[in-house]
């Protein structure tokens, strides 16, 4: 029995389908279907019942999932035993929304290792959802995401609003005014993400978009704020961008505010209490500071 099994067991179970565990581990559906099956056949016992609407658990299978996630808790332990009897601190396991890694990323890199400088960090861009599943199963100590609801599993250690601004060419004749409203976009072409890329973006954006009157006519997709900018520079239309894109410096793309919303877009530092990394104090004070530092680069860029 492999560990890996353990746990897209638990995933599957917790989940109700292949699918969404499979999105969820980043495996393909066919191989987590062939692991499940190896499982039950090992435990000599049927774990799940599948069906049209997804998967159900057996009598075996709900027994089995108890002591499945006691082993993983009992595994994260012995793991964390043994990296606080090493020389140097344990790794600091990132997870971050990719346009984070050009703004909120570098400024906490450099001050922790300044500060320490054997500590070990892996940095992983991931969507904000992923980083929630991997702080509540213990991949990962800290997310940079934009979480759209609160979640129990994880808390928000801090966070700071990055409003909504519409992304221009630098000479679209919209870019001479200060600031627009929503319905000023209605006729514009849209570059966004697909909603499998970024749910919480994309629903956020059709959602400011009807409050404007219109439905937004998306005609190229991107996977990175980051390449949206790209194809705004090139001309091929408008975009909705979190208010620190402008940090990111697009030559050909200019910014302009957008009316206050409901729909609101924060960045936030996510954590699990369960399992503090021994550097916590410090991962917050350096995020504070930085973030205060970038909240004012962020409001004299869009002047």
């Amino acid at each position: 029995m492999e560990l890996r099994q353990l746990r897209y067991f638990v995933a599957v179970a917790e989940a109700g389908s292949f699918s969404a565990a499979a999105a969820r581990l980043f495996v393909a559906q066919p191989a987590l279907s062939v692991q499940l099956r190896q499982l039950e056949a090992i435990v000599g016992q049927p774990l799940l019942l599948r069906h049209r609407r997804g998967v159900a658990l057996t009598p075996a299978g709900r027994a089995f999932l108890e002591d499945a996630r006691l082993l993983q808790a009992q595994l994260q332990d012995a793991v964390a035993r043994a990296r606080a009897h090493g020389e140097r601190p344990r790794p600091l396991r990132l997870g971050l929304v990719p346009s984070a890694s050009q703004t909120a990323l570098p400024a906490l890199v450099r001050a922790l290792r300044l500060a320490h400088p054997g500590l070990a960090i892996e940095a992983r861009e991931m969507a904000t959802q992923a980083q929630v599943d991997g702080l509540a199963e213990g991949r990962l100590d800290y997310g940079i995401g934009r979480p759209a609801r609160a979640d129990q599993a994880v808390r928000v250690l801090h966070q700071q609003d990055d409003p909504y601004c519409v992304a221009l060419p630098a000479d679209h004749a919209l870019a001479a005014r200060a600031a627009l409203r929503m319905r000023d976009l209605a006729r514009e072409d849209f570059v966004s993400f697909g909603r499998e890329r970024g749910a919480n973006y994309f629903d956020r954006m059709i959602a400011l978009c009807m409050e404007g009157g219109f439905s937004p006519a998306i005609r190229h997709e991107a996977n990175t704020f980051s390449s949206a900018l790209g194809m705004v520079a090139a001309g091929l239309g408008v975009s909705i961008v979190p208010a620190s894109c402008v940090l990111l410096a697009h030559p050909g793309v200019v910014l302009r505010r957008l009316p206050a919303s409901r729909h609101r877009s924060v960045l936030a530092l996510l954590w699990s209490a369960a399992r503090p990394h021994p550097l916590h104090d410090e991962v917050e004070a350096v995020v504070a500071r930085h973030w205060r530092q970038m909240r004012k680069a962020v409001a004299a860029a869009l002047h």
